[in-house]
């Protein structure tokens, strides 16, 4: 198994598949969330954990302060940006991304400060600038070519792996509307399906299939961007009654070597990811019974076939039935369960183990970070040291953001509620004490008029 890393520069943008998604493709239907961009552009915070003893973090928005005072009573030992790469840091959906941004000439001070040189870069994903980020500060890298990051990644790639393994092939790729059509009315005599965007991502870019209207609708939508000249592909796959998902995180090496890091059990709602459990020796001994790991030891060589080195979390699921689905898809990079790993290495020094996840939350502006971290301590819900259990917040601006950057530009907006996800990680010494900690949490946060939207 993975010791963990060393220390190293934590650095990163979540919503990597959006800079490898073609932007000549056409879209599925779907509502923008300014918001919702405000929140993952914060997600940065969460990585934390993957700086190892005495590395750095480089965020775009600058590490709370009090919450990094938080962690290092809890023992996490990094340095961080507590100021704003630059002023005017968001600027809506054509922001850069944060190599791009930590390039610049305003982030030049803040980057230099951190950032010393023979330190190695731990990127999230690689994305573009990301090399050049490494290059300009001296950091050492080892990283595949975009083009194969981006090859890599796309669901197109996950199906046609099972072929490759000898697996029978659980979706088929629609190219054009007039095959999403034909494709989608046949599978719909066998139940809902999945339509999937290639660079779709958890609860955005995939979209239920239940009648034949909505299908309809779907396939009209994706016509009309066709006549503006869009190139339509996408997965569809049948809709399967599973009874868990989990996910597989492991490392390739340059020279092909794998390096199994952790099981991860996930929490899902309908499409969109809720949280992560580490798996028990007890299913750990089940997958190994049937292959699973040998499978992903060889998807890691097949990856490797490929060009790609680095990490690699791979989605899966056990159906009700009792079949293994072992590639739902390929995630080459980093990914919640590689951060709930390195949570769970740190907790189980006392003991502990934790469990991520996040509540998306409204609240009236404007949230005292500080003043809330201080509340739970009082609730003796904040997880400290010398408490059994407790809930361990991993995140402050994916929280607080939103009502900074919406509120100064829309100053007229008093009364609404602003949006936020929670990230914690809930450590205590088993399941039923995460539950009923988790509850009282929920119920402290709508005492304190939150809003829970999940």
């Amino acid at each position: 198994m993975y010791d963990g890393p060393c220390a190293t520069v934590a650095a990163g943008t979540f919503d990597a598949e959006g800079f490898w998604r073609d932007p000549n493709a056409s879209q599925l239907p779907f509502v923008p969330d300014k918001e919702r961009a405000f929140i993952a552009s914060a997600m940065d915070e969460l990585l934390f954990p993957l700086c190892g003893e005495g590395g750095t973090l480089l965020t775009r928005f600058g590490f709370h302060e009090a919450q990094h005072d938080y962690l290092r009573r809890l023992g996490f030992r990094f340095e961080t940006n507590h100021a704003p790469l630059a002023p005017n840091v968001y600027r809506g959906d054509a922001s850069p991304n944060l190599f791009e941004l930590a390039l610049t000439e305003e982030a030049a001070p803040v980057v230099e400060r951190l950032l010393a040189n023979g330190s190695d870069l731990s990127a999230y994903a690689v994305i573009p600038h990301c090399d050049r980020f490494a290059q300009r500060h001296g950091l050492r890298t080892a990283m595949p070519d975009y083009e194969i990051v981006r090859h890599v990644n796309s669901k197109i790639y996950s199906n046609a792996l099972y072929e490759r393994l000898g697996l029978q092939t659980p979706g088929t790729v629609a190219y054009g509307a007039e095959q999403l059509a034909s494709i989608g009315e046949r599978m719909l005599d066998n139940g809902p399906f999945l339509i999937k965007d290639p660079y779709g991502v958890s609860g955005k870019g995939n979209m239920l299939i239940t009648t034949a209207p909505l299908l309809r609708r779907v396939v009209k939508h994706v016509s009309s961007q066709e006549r503006q000249g869009r190139v339509t592909c996408l997965l569809l796959e049948p809709f399967l009654q599973k009874e868990q998902d989990f996910s597989c995180q492991f490392a390739i090496g340059a020279d092909g070597e794998w390096t199994l890091v952790s099981v991860q059990l996930m929490r899902n709602d309908g499409l969109a990811y809720l949280g992560s459990v580490t798996a028990d020796r007890a299913f750990l001994d089940r997958m190994e019974s049937i292959g699973y790991f040998d499978l992903m030891e060889r998807t890691g060589r097949e990856l490797s076939k490929d060009g790609y080195y680095g990490s690699v979390c791979i989605d899966s699921m056990l159906l009700a039935s009792g079949e293994l689905v072992p590639i739902v898809e390929v995630n080459a990079r980093q990914s919640m369960g590689f951060i709930n790993a390195a949570l769970d290495r740190h907790l189980a020094a006392m003991g502990l183990q934790g469990g991520l996840t996040f509540l998306s939350v409204g609240y009236e502006r404007e949230l005292d970070y500080a003043g809330w971290l201080a509340e739970l301590d009082e609730a003796a819900l904040l997880f400290m040291p010398g408490r059994e259990c407790g809930i361990l917040p991993i995140s402050a601006n994916a929280l607080s953001l939103a009502s900074r950057i919406v509120g100064e530009a829309e100053p007229e907006s008093t009364g609404r509620l602003f949006k936020g996800r929670c990230y914690v990680s809930v450590a205590a010494r088993d399941h039923e004490e995460r539950a009923r900690l988790l509850a009282r949490f929920r119920e402290h946060l709508l005492a304190r008029r939150f809003a829970i939207y999940n």
